[in-house]
């Protein structure tokens, strides 16, 4: 640019540019012209690399989901079964090639199932298969009722807890409709005599909770006898169609079960495989719509290894 601007003078005064440059003094400015010209070429070529390493071009870039992970324990027909799981928002990748096709088989078609709490899920081809192991129906002398008993705080807070029982209830059962026993918590389902038992064949007539249920506690305060609280897929406890029930229980022998907590039904499956053509994950979260409570008589249950 210099030069050019030299040149540019020099054509507009008229100048004989070889008497110019034939000049020591002009020799001299066009040397120092073209230097600085190169000069400043040379820090613009530096600028301008510069730029190219310290700015990212803009790209679109891929976020890698990163599944959860967790253990899978079941045990069906009397054999134990346990692999470690990917769950993704649509499937669940069960890794162990074995557990995995005996679970496939499993959860493609209506199951009972028991939440045993050494930690397994047990499962049974029939209700009444399941009832045989777990312990007899006691033997009552009135007939099951639905109940509305008002002890509301209308939270997981520890009004619900075991060692808060101002009532003296003989066994409690809650239903929160968000994980961690949070949010609206359903009308209580108690039993207030040892031959007592509550029927709810639909929740959203006892108390607009069908298919809302995400977290349950169940307590017992009867001594030598289980606390039984059973879910149900559908309403009437399944009769009308064919569907999954699934049993949470509190017994009072061991201190430690006297209260069972699950927070987060999200993660007890009803289905491994996603049904075709829609694909999810469905789980007991969001899925009861009546249930039963009782007691029952105890039983013992198998050790697992």
């Amino acid at each position: 640019y210099v030069l050019r601007g030299y040149l540019k003078v020099c054509v507009i005064k008229k100048v004989n540019l070889f008497n110019v440059l034939n000049t020591n003094m002009m020799k001299k400015e066009l040397l120092v012209s073209v230097l600085m010209m190169f000069c400043l070429l040379s820090c613009n070529n530096d600028l301008i690399d510069d730029c190219k390493e310290n700015v990212n071009p803009s790209m679109t870039k891929s976020v890698d989901f990163v599944p959860d992970t967790m253990d899978l324990k079941f045990i069906y027909q009397n054999k134990q079964y346990m692999s470690t799981c990917l769950v993704y928002d649509d499937y669940i990748d069960v890794l162990d090639e074995e557990v995995k096709v005996v679970y496939k088989s499993i959860k493609s078609k209506p199951m009972a199932a028991l939440m045993r709490h050494d930690g397994f899920v047990e499962y049974f081809d029939k209700e009444e298969d399941l009832l045989k192991k777990f312990g007899e129906h006691m033997k009552m002398e009135k007939a099951a009722v639905t109940k509305s008993i008002s002890f509301s705080d209308q939270r997981g807070l520890p009004e619900d807890d075991w060692n808060n029982n101002p009532n003296r209830y003989k066994a409690r059962a809650f239903l929160y409709d968000d994980k961690n026993f949070s949010g609206r918590r359903c009308k209580d389902i108690v039993l207030e005599n040892p031959g007592d038992a509550v029927d709810i064949p639909n929740l959203k007539e006892y108390d607009s909770f069908n298919d809302k249920c995400s977290s349950v506690k169940v307590q017992n305060y009867n001594f030598g006898v289980y606390a039984l609280l059973v879910v149900y897929e559908n309403d009437t406890y399944n009769e009308n169609d064919s569907g999954d029930s699934f049993y949470f229980y509190a017994g009072y022998m061991d201190q430690a079960d006297r209260e069972y907590e699950h927070a987060n039904l999200k993660y007890i499956f009803v289905d491994a495989v996603p049904p075709l053509p829609e694909s999810r994950i469905d789980s007991w979260n969001d899925r009861i719509s009546s249930c039963k409570f009782y007691f029952c008589s105890p039983n013992n249950f198998p050790e697992v290894d």
